[in-house]
């Protein structure tokens, strides 16, 4: 298993282990007091969530070198499901080698 793929299933690992787990903690105590007793706190978490969750694909090619193009995938045709997987699969993928040539 290469480095980004292990990245890769690190992230997405965490993604579903630990969502489920932050939505519970967020709207279990609704009503009850704790962290999800204010409307506009819940909203909050829950918006910078599915913001992180949005940008996943760009947070993940960070060091590559098509970070940008990724990025201005992600933005524009991230909103469709389509265009955030195939953005994703890319940040995934492993760099192609650089080879100098000699003259």
């Amino acid at each position: 298993m290469t480095e980004n793929e292990s990245r890769a299933l690190a992230i997405a690992a965490a993604v579903v282990i630990v969502l489920p787990i932050i939505m519970v903690v967020m709207f279990y105590p609704y009503g009850q007091g704790g962290l999800a007793y204010h409307p506009s706190m819940n909203s909050l978490i829950f918006d910078t969530l599915l913001l992180a969750v949005y940008f996943l694909p760009a947070l993940n090619a960070y060091k590559k070198r098509d970070y940008k193009a990724i990025l201005v995938l992600n933005i524009l045709l991230g909103w469709t499901i389509i265009g955030w997987i195939v953005a994703m699969i890319w940040a995934m993928k492993t760099d192609p080698p650089i080879y100098a040539v000699k003259s």
